[in-house]
């Protein structure tokens, strides 16, 4: 068990040192709805998690490479730029998943 979770905290810090972006807490959802774009961002509550894993000081380290990356600002700005996403267009986006899903599945 010990070994799954040194692989654990290695395979987060690669992912942070690699995505910055994973570090900042932002609301996705609000934002995005389900249909969150891939780019290294993680909801706020992995966030937390992964700061649990690995040790504090480099989550710092991390955070601070990450506020002053010039990709993570525009990415910040951009999804801070976007307006928040109604109930009904969350709604509709579970609709349109399940029925492409209902088609993939041949039913």
């Amino acid at each position: 068990m010990r070994i799954f979770e040194e692989v654990v905290k290695v395979l987060s810090i690669l992912h942070l040192i690699n995505y910055p972006i994973g570090i900042i807490k932002l609301d996705y959802f609000s934002k995005f709805g389900i249909d969150i774009p891939m780019f290294g961002g993680l909801e706020p509550f992995k966030v937390e998690r992964i700061e649990k894993v690995i040790r504090q000081d480099v989550f710092r380290d991390i955070e601070a490479f990450a506020e002053v990356d010039d990709d993570v600002k525009r990415i910040i700005e951009w999804v801070s730029s976007l307006p928040d996403m109604s109930g009904e267009e969350v709604e509709n986006q579970k609709k349109e998943f399940v029925r492409n899903m209902t088609k993939k599945l041949g039913h």
